[in-house]
């Protein structure tokens, strides 16, 4: 899989964890966050990033806003109405394009940490470097990028180190003062993508007969 449709298969993942669903058979992902989108809005005040939708808070939205079109104070109506092709546009440039780290040649590994940077920012870096027993600075240089070849050399250490990673994200997460709040909900996520990570590695060989033997199992 190239990293292009590693980035492709996330993209999914995160329709489904902000929006909770996916495109229906022949539905197009632009059609389904359409869809997506009149539900997954929200403004908690239990949420740091307060104005939400679809994972996009509203001041990653106006980053966004004054960095393309010069747009100094972008509003929580405008928020609303995000595009598909916007919202892929900043899940892109501002989480996939950001971490270098994203150049493993395992693809379970990039989505993980994509994931966990989108939902957390910078302590998916941190905690990623503690994974791996460097100095946990948050800049992914020489140091970290040596020890991910060394520690991780085959799909399955691949797999066993985002086990452990995602592990740490969640036992993260349940200590923050808003865990009462959406525990269930993040364990959920992570669960999902624990789930989706397996068949990131596999060739399309591999794939058809994971298929074949689950649908020989049912």
């Amino acid at each position: 899989m190239t990293k292009r449709e590693a980035f492709e298969r996330w993209l999914l993942l995160l329709l489904q964890s902000e929006g909770s669903c996916l495109p229906a058979e022949g539905e197009t992902n632009e059609a389904a966050f359409d869809r997506c989108r009149k539900q997954a809005f929200s403004n908690d005040a239990n949420d740091p990033g307060r104005a939400t939708q679809m994972g996009v808070t509203i001041a990653i939205w106006r980053l966004w806003c004054q960095t393309m079109y010069g747009i100094e104070e972008a509003t929580v109506e405008s928020l609303h109405t995000i595009t598909y092709t916007q919202w892929r546009d900043i899940v892109k440039a501002f989480y996939w394009d950001m971490l270098p780290i994203i150049h493993t040649p395992f693809d379970c590994i990039a989505v993980a940490i994509a994931d966990y940077y989108w939902h957390s920012g910078g302590v998916a870096v941190r905690d990623m470097q503690r994974e791996l027993g460097c100095t946990p600075d948050g800049i992914v240089g020489p140091q970290t990028k040596a020890r991910l070849r060394h520690c991780v050399k085959t799909r399955d250490n691949a797999r066993t180190w985002v086990a452990r990673y995602n592990a740490r994200r969640l036992a993260r997460l349940a200590r923050l003062p808003q865990a009462p709040h959406y525990i269930n909900g993040w364990t959920r996520r992570v669960s999902a993508l624990n789930a989706a990570i397996y068949d990131l590695d596999l060739n399309d060989d591999e794939r058809k007969a994971r298929r074949n033997n689950e649908e020989t199992s049912a």
